[in-house]
């Protein structure tokens, strides 16, 4: 902030990669939201935050697990060591917190409306995305599993053989895809609108980071919590490798994860939600409409 001037700098002068060109402040929410825990309780504000936000999330996949797994101690256990691969992410006060606990919401909202059939649920998604652009710039992830949820009935058309236009053609839910495109139309509702996405490729550009920054390094497996991301990672792609047809949903998932949280420590997080509900529904379930195969 400008002292002088009372106002946010539109540079940032202090930033290698950002020197000279227009800042955005794409977790300015998150930012607030933080300073406000500072401004009331000082530096145990950080902590209230980290420890609220890691609750959230450990509560958000037992709840989609159990939606999932009928057993509450495998469901548990699934938590737990889901909840303790991330631990290297889940220890700090960043805003991907609040990331991986939208993305986690995103996936129960999906996950529903497929298993119920009542795709109203759907109608939650473009508020959830209006919150998440302001809070933080990896809503770009949660465009993924959207985008791959309404494509699936299409790709398992064209897959099918002999191959139809016409099965294509009947797969194509309109409703679906206008509820998909204002998704996208609510992550411009922030201070910055269609430039946000502007940092979104500027970001992606800035490979030289990779370098420099530990959180975006590649993962070390110096110690059991990333050895528990590859076994989650091997065990999930097994089950999916014995399944006669496995649905390109949680197929493109685990490869999306493989790539992003292979590459970057800061993105556990992608691979090891996608292998925990791949593991959870490869198990027998009551129900079919349980399954997220």
């Amino acid at each position: 902030m400008d002292g002088e001037h009372g106002t946010v700098p539109a540079t940032a002068p202090f930033s290698l990669y950002g020197q000279g060109k227009p800042w955005v402040a794409y977790s300015w929410l998150f930012e607030l939201i933080v300073y406000s825990l500072v401004q009331a309780f000082g530096m145990v504000g950080l902590v209230i935050y980290t420890a609220t936000l890691s609750l959230g999330i450990a509560s958000a996949l037992l709840m989609l697990i159990r939606k999932i797994e009928q057993n509450a101690g495998i469901a548990i256990g699934l938590t737990a060591l889901g909840i303790f691969a991330m631990a290297p992410v889940l220890q700090t006060p960043r805003p991907w917190l609040f990331t991986i606990l939208l993305f986690i919401i995103e996936l129960d909202i999906l996950l529903t409306a497929r298993r119920t059939g009542n795709y109203r649920y759907l109608l939650l998604l473009p508020f959830l995305f209006a919150l998440w652009a302001n809070l933080h710039i990896q809503f770009i992830y949660g465009l993924f599993p959207l985008g791959v949820y309404m494509m699936e009935p299409l790709i398992e058309q064209a897959l099918r053989r002999p191959f139809s236009v016409e099965n294509i053609r009947s797969a194509f839910n309109m409703r679906h895809w206008l509820i998909a495109i204002a998704c996208f139309v609510a992550t411009l509702a922030t201070p910055y609108h269609i430039h946000l996405y502007g940092a979104v490729v500027d970001t992606i550009r800035q490979t030289g980071a990779y370098q420099f920054l530990s959180e975006l390094q590649a993962i070390s497996f110096r110690d059991y919590t990333n050895w528990a991301v590859l076994g989650l990672t091997v065990w999930a792609a097994y089950l999916l490798g014995k399944k006669v047809e496995a649905r390109p949903f949680p197929v493109l998932m685990l490869m999306t994860g493989v790539f992003l949280s292979f590459r970057s420590l800061r993105d556990i997080w992608f691979v090891v939600l996608s292998a925990v509900i791949i593991i959870a529904t490869s198990r027998p379930a009551p129900s079919a409409g349980n399954r997220f195969k």
